[in-house]
């Protein structure tokens, strides 16, 4: 059994939900900017032998290494509603080196509603404390599952019992700060074409915070990054993107033409806490 984790903020267990996602097929572009929707009141069962994907995105605290990893492809067995507990259930079933624990430091199951911890190898990834704001969000699809958008009281998130998931769908598991200062970057790559011996990638950007103020719960829909020069990783190997501010595209040189998994790079505080956050997306020039 692992040891018990401290709570962390009240807002967080009431609002936030908690998962992971993306595909690993050839991807289908994003269609639109929203970073959230409403799931659906009774969803369907879904087939047996349904499979779904696991992307994750750990902090990175002092004696570990972060990790970005997906996407892990989820075989569902049943034909059942299925959530997202399940599915970490499932993770867990087919990749051990991965453990998934709620706040009393037990093992995630069918029933859990909160995720507190990921272990991944050696390696725990738990709360950062002096980050009140921060712990283990979760996006299906790139989007937050909410289970009301209310506009007075604001978004209220689905938790890992409460988000369905259908085939399909990418998992995006990633810790993220979701304080009003420096909220988490999550990036997704909107486009990608080829340009000479290179590529160039439309990057996308959304965050969420708590206003210190009001305590309601923003989330802004996906606009263009435009950060003057990133790191990015193809296929492993890391490569810098320029931005072209006329295009409003990174170029990245030198890329073969053939099938590729492409993300960005994440970037973290001296803690650990994440500044951005990258989804793989794998695509063929």
């Amino acid at each position: 059994m692992k040891k018990s984790r401290k709570l962390i903020a009240l807002l967080l267990v009431m609002v936030l939900a908690f998962s992971f996602s993306f595909s690993a097929m050839a991807v289908t572009w994003p269609s639109d900017n929203y970073a959230y929707y409403v799931i659906e009141p009774k969803p369907e069962p879904i087939p047996g032998s349904s499979v779904v994907y696991l992307t994750i995105n750990s902090s990175k605290p002092s004696g570990t290494v972060g990790i970005s990893n997906g996407p892990l492809a989820i075989t569902l067995g049943a034909s059942k509603v299925y959530h997202v507990n399940d599915v970490l259930v499932a993770a867990h079933a087919a990749y051990s080196s991965y453990s998934f624990y709620d706040q009393a430091g037990l093992p995630i199951t069918s029933s859990s509603s909160l995720l507190d911890s990921v272990s991944y190898v050696a390696n725990d990834y738990d709360p950062i404390s002096t980050y009140p704001y921060s712990g283990w969000s979760f996006r299906i699809n790139d989007k937050y599952p909410l289970i009301s958008n209310d506009p007075t009281s604001g978004p209220m998130g689905a938790s890992i019992a409460e988000a369905n998931v259908n085939p399909g769908d990418t998992i995006n598991l990633y810790y993220s700060n979701m304080a009003q200062t420096l909220p988490t970057e999550y990036v997704r790559v909107q486009s990608a074409s080829p340009l000479g011996s290179g590529i160039e990638v439309a990057l996308f950007s959304s965050t969420s915070y708590y206003d210190s103020s009001t305590w309601y719960w923003n989330i802004s829909n996906f606009t263009s990054l435009t950060a003057s020069s990133i790191t990015v990783y193809i296929d492993g190997a890391a490569k810098t993107a320029d931005y072209q501010s006329a295009s409003h595209l990174y170029k990245i040189d030198n890329v073969s033409a053939g099938t590729h998994t492409i993300y960005v790079q994440p970037t973290y505080n001296g803690e650990g806490v994440p500044y951005r956050v990258g989804v793989p997306v794998q695509f063929t020039i």
